[in-house]
């Protein structure tokens, strides 16, 4: 990454945010309350977050070619780094539409709603509205995270010098409630663990609400529990390979966390998002409508709905659509931020009579 590249991203950003915006306390606050902007700006080592952390300064210098307003907006919105994050990607909107000459008015008012505006495709009007699309139950996750950063953090002050794989698999929904009751779990575990002297483990503690297991670490062990995938969280301490009698060896601690949501799961809160913004402009006086809504793929950040959107539910989408009684286009803007490069798809449904917007909308360039 060129240098011109990091100061750039460093002068924008401070700029507009100023220094005080960055110094902010990150851990133990939830996926969907930590500043995106903190995550990618600590996540400086991966080329993919410097690739993004330029993309927004690049808004940020284009909301400054717009009226006062729009630059003013970011400046007000710094505070609320959800709505902060949606207002981007309304900018990220406005300026695809302006690079690819389709014509639009920003920020109107009809009565006394705002709305992301109207742009002009094939001489006809569309009202046009943004919004970012999340992966659902990234609550789920926040407690699983909490629970290996906790395992991690614990057991780097353990005394026993020992190998071990401890698994956890929840019978109900993980919550809050449910992540103290197994953080005392493994304080249990790991007070008995330090007070008494084992050449050996073999622990379960099991409830209506899971389990927590303890076995000896091995290679072929490890294997296994990650090949099968039963679990929620593993957490593991690996022996160091060569022991010395009377010298402590180097112990390694790692793990990881199992996360998934059905296809039919992703869809359903799909046409959830759908129906919210159906509803919010069904006063409006234009009939015809497009939504964009983005799908920003960044593993470090809160993550968009589809990871991958795959044909079979391309089609289910499309069929929902033809069957539905409303006449709007739905533009799914996936971003992926791999490496060096930013992969962009548009993923356009419509109704056939709407055919011609879907060709239009397909050959937007970036």
């Amino acid at each position: 990454m060129k240098r011109e590249t990091i100061e750039r991203i460093y002068s924008v950003l401070t700029e507009t945010f100023g220094t005080k915006f960055f110094n902010i306390q990150q851990i133990g606050v939830s996926l969907t309350s930590k500043n995106w902007l903190h995550q990618l700006l600590a996540n400086k080592e991966k080329i993919g977050s410097i690739v993004l952390l330029a993309d927004y300064a690049d808004l940020i210098l284009y909301a400054k070619s717009l009226a006062p307003q729009y630059y003013n907006q970011l400046k007000e919105l710094r505070q609320n780094p959800d709505s902060l994050r949606s207002y981007f990607f309304e900018l990220y909107t406005f300026r695809l539409l302006d690079n690819n000459n389709i014509s639009n008015e920003k920020k109107i008012i009809e009565g006394n709603q705002e709305r992301e505006g109207v742009c002009a495709i094939g001489g006809i009007e569309y009202l046009f509205e943004c919004r970012k699309i999340y992966i659902p139950n990234i609550q789920v996750l926040d407690v699983k995270k909490d629970l290996l950063a906790f395992l991690l953090q614990r057991f780097s002050k353990m005394k026993a010098g020992l190998g071990f794989i401890l698994s956890i698999k929840f019978k109900t929904k993980p919550d809050n409630s449910l992540k103290y009751k197994f953080m005392q779990r493994i304080d249990v575990f790991y007070n008995g663990l330090n007070s008494k002297s084992f050449s050996s483990i073999n622990y379960l503690d099991e409830d209506e609400f899971g389990y927590l297991r303890v076995i000896d670490y091995s290679v072929e062990s490890l294997l296994e529990i990650k090949t099968d995938e039963n679990y929620d969280i593993l957490f593991y301490v690996i022996p160091p390979s060569v022991t010395t009698p009377g010298v402590k060896g180097f112990y390694r601690a790692s793990g990881n966390v199992t996360f998934s949501v059905s296809s039919s799961t992703l869809i359903e809160s799909l046409f959830t998002k759908i129906a919210e913004k159906r509803k919010q402009t069904q006063n409006s006086s234009f009939k015809r409508k497009i939504f964009f809504f983005d799908n920003e793929i960044f593993e470090e950040t809160r993550m968009g709905m589809f990871q991958n959107l795959y044909e079979e539910e391309k089609d289910i989408i499309q069929t929902r659509i033809n069957e539905s009684k409303f006449n709007d286009i739905l533009c799914i803007v996936s971003r992926h931020y791999k490496d060096n490069l930013i992969q962009t798809e548009f993923h356009i449904f419509c109704k056939e009579e709407d055919a011609y917007v879907r060709e239009e909308l397909a050959r937007l360039k970036i």
